[in-house]
């Protein structure tokens, strides 16, 4: 069988985090496929020092640099696997206007939205995802939602959590009620008003920025109950799994959309709960692919909706054995749905098809 190679392009991929991965220390579902393609994928590795800078003087760089490298070792693979859009928009401009050989496909980890009335923009725009030969879309919402709005050539695609990583987590008796960890878009006023009604703990991890969003600067405006809301302030992202593993239930309370943007947002942290077996209350949202209540893993509410929280807390803590079986609907749900193994599977024969349409 003839083996496809693929140049994977990750921005925040380091070579001191590529040897972090490589010994299993972290799961590895947030690197897309990466070490789970199938034996008839052969993988390159974009390699660089520092994961990327948002700013736009680096971004320009950035793109001029990957694109020499990427054009520069294109005779050691067949397509350019994108797991994220920045740095990678000039090798999609130049794939656009047939000045780049290779297929190329990306991830998709938001919708496409509708076209700027800005002649410019829309423009730049539609050449740019003409530039990729494949758009992957996590679920069929977001494919369904985007098309209304560009033609393009897509495939949905499974991604889920690194099973195999959570077997090897043990959790131990419940000591935190309730949890949260999320930071992106989250709507705390909600969250700690429905806690507060409820007279429950909650206890909270999040870094003080995310975004354009200070969240430290936020709860000091915030008047709440502190022996209740337990909130800890985090300088950088770490690793707080053993803390997740240690709760009875997960709340991923979300804010509404960005105009114009539509995401799977939430789902990293709902994935987590469910590979941990751990019942969920979650506003929800449509793009996540996932329906929790349909699954039986935990409880939906509408956004903003501070009574839907109050009623979801009120019945997981009046009854945990239900909630106990939630966990366990979401764990077995993973493992034969929505984990890393089905993902890159499905990636790999997506692989194969972009191989045979455009060498074959």
């Amino acid at each position: 069988m003839k083996t496809v190679r693929i140049y994977y392009f990750n921005p925040f991929l380091t070579a001191d985090t590529l040897s972090y991965l490589e010994q299993h220390k972290l799961p590895l579902h947030s690197y897309y496929g990466l070490f789970h393609f199938r034996n008839d994928v052969e993988v390159i590795i974009h390699s660089q020092k520092k994961p990327h800078s948002n700013s736009i003087g680096n971004r320009i760089f950035k793109n001029m640099c990957n694109a020499a490298k990427i054009i520069g070792a294109y005779r050691t693979y067949d397509i350019v696997y994108v797991t994220n859009s920045r740095g990678i928009k000039l090798i999609a401009f130049l794939r656009a206007l047939k000045l780049f050989p290779k297929p190329v496909c990306m991830l998709m980890h938001w919708g496409i939205a509708a076209p700027s009335a800005n002649r410019f923009k829309r423009f730049f725009s539609h050449l740019y995802i003409k530039g990729f030969d494949c758009l992957l879309f996590f679920n069929k919402e977001l494919l369904t939602e985007s098309q209304k709005n560009c033609t393009i050539t897509a495939k949905v695609v499974h991604w889920g959590s690194d099973v195999d990583f959570y077997k090897n987590i043990v959790c131990t008796e419940p000591t935190i009620p309730f949890l949260s960890t999320g930071t992106e878009r989250r709507d705390f006023s909600t969250l700690i008003r429905a806690f507060e009604n409820q007279h429950t703990p909650c206890t909270l991890y999040l870094t003080e920025k995310s975004g354009n969003i200070n969240y430290k600067s936020l709860f000091d405006t915030l008047s709440y109950n502190k022996s209740l809301i337990d909130a800890h302030f985090l300088q950088q992202k770490i690793d707080v799994l053993a803390i997740s593993s240690s709760a009875q239930c997960i709340v991923i309370c979300l804010s509404p959309f960005a105009r114009g943007k539509i995401y799977p947002l939430g789902l990293t942290s709902l994935l987590e709960a469910m590979s941990l077996a751990k019942p969920v209350i979650i506003t929800h949202n449509l793009y996540n692919g996932i329906d929790v209540e349909r699954i039986g893993c935990g409880i939906s509410v509408a956004y903003g909706d501070i009574t839907g929280w109050e009623n979801a807390i009120q019945y997981m803590k009046e009854n945990k054995e239900i909630a106990q079986k939630m966990g366990q609907r979401g764990r077995e749900y993973v493992e034969k749905h929505y984990n890393l193994d089905i993902f890159a599977a499905e990636l790999s024969d997506i692989f194969k098809e972009i191989y045979t349409q455009h060498y074959c």
